[in-house]
This record gives structure tokens, C-alpha cells and sequence, in this order.
């Protein structure tokens, strides 16, 4: 089976089949002549409009070419209209020729918006200065101006205010003046405090870990100065079960107290887990290159081969005297941490011999009577 040919002509008519024509197909044959002539004309149809069509922009999205127009909206428009060229330069020519610009002073800072205005700013417009706000070059404050309270111990240059100098320097700014027992607390960390009145009291420091937790350490300046003024200061600790105090970069306990007196100033921070003398002019007391002050006689508290411990902050000196027994060669000896001393002598007629030692105790070193041979204490006494 073919199809007819087609040809893009408008046949002046259609041909109309007669009675006595003879059937005849094939592409020329009469009976396909009327067929013929209605697809010329169709297809002529045919290409016109697609030739028209091709010439037109479709509604949605239309690619223009050339040099497209649209009507001129009046001006002021303010719609989804297209704007022709005449549109957008008479909107243009109404801003330089003033007609839009808007003639208010420009807004102080205020809260963020978008605006509502419809006239546009001049070029030259100046902002009003805000004397309500402080400049960043050397800005004079007002009034009780905040700011963040930086880590005790921070070294920058951030602002500093009053609660962290307050902390920093434990209300440095004045110098109380004690007369009696008294208990430091983590507020008069980096006071300076004089021990004034008749003295014989004691001054106790803080308990070691709160002391701490509440971030004061002498890594950051945080200390204890003690002035003293009047005798006989005992310096003790709160809290004996979890701290000590300690000197000589903590090598050497001093024990739970240690004694001050008039005209000593004394520097005690936390350091290493305890309390510990930092600088003072007992320091070489403390260190114990000094001896006590005062013998006791402490007969009544020593026995032989009995441990004891120089818990002072001074050397101590022991002298225990002896008497041998009768027609006897008597000896003694004294343990001072590792090394022995020894003092002997004999009875002559019937009567013992006196005899003694003496012996020195260095801070926290151990001593005790280790031998007794042939003789008895007579009398036992301590530089303390």
C-alpha cells in the first residue's frame, strides 16, 4: 500500500468524480483525482501556520529577539508589568532630579528592620553621632560600665574588674591589724596582716583543700603575709588531719605549728598539696640553723630506748645526765637518727660517777636514749 503525493499548492478546486468515469487508482488515476487535490491544499495549510507559529513567542517563558516592546506603565507602577526602557529611565531621571529622595535626618541605631521607606538616600548623607555610645579608641566610660570576669590568674590585656582584683588580691587594699586568736580564711589571701596586742595567741591557716578548690595558689600571688608586732605567735593549721606546714621548697616538715615573734614578717602559700614558709626573716629558723630558746627540764616524759621526734622548727638541744652505780663501770649512749654518742665512766670508793651527754637534734630528725649500762638518769633537759 502508498500513500498519495503531496504538494504545498492550493488546487483551485476539487475534482468531482463522473458516472462514466472509470474506476482507476494508482497516484494519476481518476478516482484519486478529488483525494489529491484535498491534500495539496492541506498540506499548504499545513505549512503556512507552522510558518506563523515559528514567528510568534509562546505565553510562558518567551526567549525575545530583536529589539521586543511593551506599553509604558505610568510611573510610580508598582506591579508585575513589564517596564519598557522609557519606564525605568523616567523612574531614574525622578530619583537624580530629586523628585524620590527622602529629605528626614538619617535614623539613630535602633532595632534592625527592613524599612518601609519608598525614597531613596543622597550620596552625601551623614549620620547623626551616637553620644549615648562609647568610641573603641579610647572610650571614656560612664556611669557603672560591666564586663566579663576573666579565670583568676588570667595575664592579658583584657579589662580586669572589681570581682577578679578582688579575688586576685584578697581585698588587698587594706591591712588588718589582729590582737588575738584568729582563723585566715581564703578572703585574706594576699593581705598583709599584722599580729599586734600583747601577742601569746595563735593564727591558724585555712583548711589546705578548700583553700584551693576555691582556686588560690601561690602560682598566682595568692599567699599569707604575716607581720609581727608583739611576742610569742604560735602559727597552727585548721585542719591538721590533711595538711602540714613545710619549708625549705617542702623538703622538711616542721610539724602542725611553729613560733613567730616581734619584728619576724613571714610569706606562707599552698604549694605541692601543704602549706609551706616562702620568705621571711625567720626563714633560717625555720630551716633549722638556729637553736630553741628556753631548757625544759623533761625528765618526767622520757624513758630509755623510747623514740622521740624534734617536731620544732629549731635545733634542739639534749643534755642527760647520769650517775653510775657503785664500784661499776657504767656507760650510756643517745641515738640521733642514725649516729650514736656514747659517755662512760667508773664508780671509785664505793660512790658512783656522774657523767652526761649532750647531743644536738636537727628539725623532724629522730633521738632516744639507746644504751644504759651500769648507771641511771639523773636528770634529762631540752633546749626548746
Amino acid at each position: 500500500m502508498a500513500y498519495l503525493p503531496e504538494s504545498s499548492t492550493f488546487d483551485p478546486g476539487v475534482y468531482q468524480l463522473e458516472t462514466t468515469d472509470p474506476v482507476v487508482g494508482g497516484a494519476n488515476g481518476a478516482s484519486n483525482a478529488p483525494l489529491k487535490n484535498l491534500t495539496n491544499r492541506t498540506k499548504y495549510l499545513k505549512d503556512h501556520v507552522d510558518a506563523i507559529e515559528a514567528a510568534y513567542a509562546p505565553k510562558a517563558s518567551p526567549a525575545f529577539t530583536g529589539t521586543p516592546t511593551v506599553p509604558t506603565a505610568t510611573t510610580g507602577t508598582n506591579t508585575t508589568q513589564a517596564a519598557s526602557t522609557a519606564f525605568v529611565q523616567a523612574a531614574v531621571a525622578g530619583i537624580t532630579s530629586g523628585a524620590s529622595v527622602g529629605n528626614v535626618t538619617p535614623v539613630m541605631d535602633g532595632t534592625a528592620a527592613v524599612g518601609t521607606a519608598t525614597t531613596a538616600a543622597r550620596s552625601d548623607h551623614v549620620h547623626p553621632t551616637d553620644t549615648t555610645r562609647a568610641p573603641l579608641a579610647s572610650p571614656a566610660f560612664t556611669g557603672t560600665p560591666t564586663a566579663p570576669t576573666a579565670a583568676l590568674g588570667t595575664n592579658n590585656t583584657g579589662i580586669a574588674t572589681n570581682a577578679l582584683v578582688h579575688s586576685a588580691r584578697g581585698s588587698y587594699k587594706e591591712s588588718p591589724i589582729i590582737t588575738g586568736a584568729f582563723a585566715l580564711s581564703a578572703g585574706h589571701a594576699g593581705m598583709a596582716i599584722t599580729c599586734g596586742g600583747a601577742g601569746g595567741y595563735s593564727v591558724s591557716l585555712p583548711d589546705y583543700t578548700t583553700f584551693t578548690t576555691a582556686g588560690y595558689s601561690a602560682s598566682s600571688g595568692l599567699t599569707f603575709t604575716l607581720v609581727i608586732t608583739s611576742p610569742n605567735i604560735t602559727i597552727t593549721l585548721a585542719n591538721t588531719a590533711n595538711a602540714f606546714i613545710y619549708y625549705n621548697s617542702g623538703a622538711i616538715a616542721v610539724g602542725t605549728s611553729f613560733s613567730v615573734t616581734t619584728g619576724d614578717t613571714i610569706v606562707i602559700a599552698p604549694v605541692n598539696g601543704a602549706w609551706e614558709v616562702i620568705s621571711g626573716i625567720p626563714a633560717s629558723q625555720i630551716k633549722g640553723n638556729s637553736l630553741g630558746s628556753a631548757w625544759s627540764n623533761v625528765t618526767a616524759s622520757r624513758a630509755f630506748n623510747t623514740t622521740y621526734t624534734n617536731t620544732s622548727a629549731f635545733i634542739r638541744a639534749v643534755q642527760i645526765d647520769f650517775q653510775g652505780n657503785a664500784n661499776q663501770y657504767g656507760y650510756a649512749a643517745v641515738t640521733v637518727d642514725s649516729q650514736v654518742f656514747q659517755s662512760s665512766g667508773s664508780s671509785y670508793a664505793g660512790y658512783g660517777v656522774y657523767m652526761f651527754i649532750q647531743v644536738l637534734v636537727p628539725p623532724g630528725k629522730t633521738y632516744k636514749l639507746s644504751t644504759l649500762n651500769q648507771c641511771s638518769i639523773v636528770a634529762w633537759r631540752e633546749l626548746i
